[in-house]
């Protein structure tokens, strides 16, 4: 196979890619969205309501507080917490 072939499919690919659908995103909805959120987790945080503010973190979340070590997950955050 001569090199040049090989080029061209990945050249079309390419351009492929740059002419999908455009996602139109509304960034005052999104900016919203998110600063409720923080304001939801930072009341539980101020209630001292661990169950609800670590209803927040991922599964994979890693959390580090003050100069612990950083811990990974949400059992890792409880333990923190506690």
């Amino acid at each position: 196979m001569k090199k040049g072939r090989t080029f061209l499919p990945a050249a079309a690919l390419v351009a492929l890619i740059g002419y999908g659908p455009t996602v139109k995103v509304d960034n005052a909805a999104e900016v919203t969205a998110v600063r409720k959120r923080y304001s939801e987790w930072l009341q539980a945080e101020n209630r001292r309501d661990l169950e609800a503010a670590i209803s927040f973190l991922a599964p994979d979340a890693v959390v580090q507080g003050g100069d612990a070590p950083a811990v990974k997950g949400v059992e890792g955050a409880r333990a923190l917490w506690e």
